[in-house]
C-alpha cells in the first residue's frame, strides 16, 4: 500500500465516519448564526429592555456587518477549536487500538508515511471547512447587510487557519501519546487550555499561537495591522512542523 492509496483511504474513513459532514455543519453553522445575531441580537435586546420598565434602558448600538464577522470568528476561535480537537484527538489512538495501524504497517508502510497521512487528511478536512465557512459568512453578510468588504478579511481566515493547523498538530500529539480516546481528548484541551493562558504573558503575548486571535480581533475591529504580524504566524507554523516531528520520532519507537 502507497501512500497516495492510504490517504485515499484516510479520506473515505472521514467520510464514512460523517466527521466531514460534522466540521463542515458546524462550521457552516457559525457561518450564518454570526450574521444573523448580529443582526437580530440589538432588537432582542431593546425588547428586553421595554419588558424591564420605565426607566430601565439599554443602549444598544446599531448592527453593523462587521458584528457579523467578529460573531462568527468568536465562534470559531472557541466552539469550532472544540470540535477540532475532539474529531482529531483519536486518529491516531483509535488505530492503534483496534490494530490497524499495526495490520497496515505489515503491509510494508512505514511509520512515517502512515502518520503524515493521517496528518494531511485532517488538514485537508480543515482546510475545506474554513473555505465553506468564509464563503457562506462572506455571502451571508453580504444578503444581510449589503455589506461585506472587510480590509485584510481574508487574512482574518488565513490567520485562524494557521492557528487551527497548529490545533490539529497539538491533537495529533495527544492522539500518539495516549492509551484510549478519553485520555487523548482531554490531553488535547488541557494543551489548547495553557497555550490560550500564555497569550495573557506580557512580551510573550506578542509571539505565541494565541497571538494569531489577538490579531483576528484587530481586523475585524479595522484597527490597523500590527506591523509584526507575521512573526507569529511563522513562529506557530515552525510549531506546528515540531509538533509533527515529535508525533513521528515517538510512533516510531512504540509497540503496536
Amino acid at each position: 500500500m502507497n501512500v497516495k492509496v492510504l490517504f485515499r483511504k484516510d479520506l473515505r474513513e472521514l467520510m464514512v465516519s460523517r466527521k466531514v459532514l460534522i466540521l463542515l455543519g458546524v462550521f457552516i453553522f457559525f457561518a450564518l448564526s454570526g450574521p444573523l445575531s448580529a443582526k437580530f441580537e440589538p432588537e432582542l435586546m431593546k425588547a428586553y429592555s421595554n419588558k424591564l420598565g420605565p426607566g430601565s434602558v439599554i443602549h444598544v448600538p446599531a448592527p453593523e456587518y462587521t458584528d457579523a464577522y467578529k460573531d462568527t470568528f468568536n465562534n470559531l476561535q472557541q466552539a469550532g477549536i472544540i470540535v477540532v480537537i475532539l474529531l482529531v484527538c483519536g486518529t491516531i489512538v483509535d488505530e492503534k487500538k483496534n490494530g490497524t495501524a499495526a495490520f497496515l504497517l505489515t503491509k510494508g508502510l512505514s511509520r512515517t508515511s502512515f502518520l503524515l497521512s493521517k496528518v494531511a487528511s485532517r488538514v485537508l478536512l480543515f482546510t475545506t471547512a474554513c473555505a465553506a465557512a468564509g464563503i457562506v459568512c462572506v455571502l451571508y453578510t453580504y444578503l444581510i447587510f449589503g455589506e461585506f468588504s472587510l480590509p485584510n478579511l481574508y487574512l482574518a481566515f488565513l490567520l485562524y487557519w494557521v492557528y487551527g493547523i497548529f490545533v490539529i498538530c497539538v491533537s495529533m500529539l495527544a492522539s500518539v501519546l495516549a492509551r484510549t480516546f478519553t485520555q487523548a481528548f482531554f490531553a488535547g484541551f488541557a494543551a489548547y487550555f495553557v497555550i490560550s493562558l500564555l497569550n495573557l504573558v506580557p512580551y510573550l503575548d506578542r509571539y505565541v499561537p494565541g497571538r494569531l486571535n489577538t490579531i483576528n480581533g484587530d481586523i475585524l475591529s479595522g484597527a490597523n495591522l500590527p506591523e509584526h504580524w507575521m512573526i507569529p504566524a511563522a513562529i506557530t507554523l515552525l510549531l506546528s512542523a515540531v509538533l509533527v516531528f515529535l508525533c513521528q520520532r515517538i510512533f516510531q519507537k512504540q509497540e503496536l
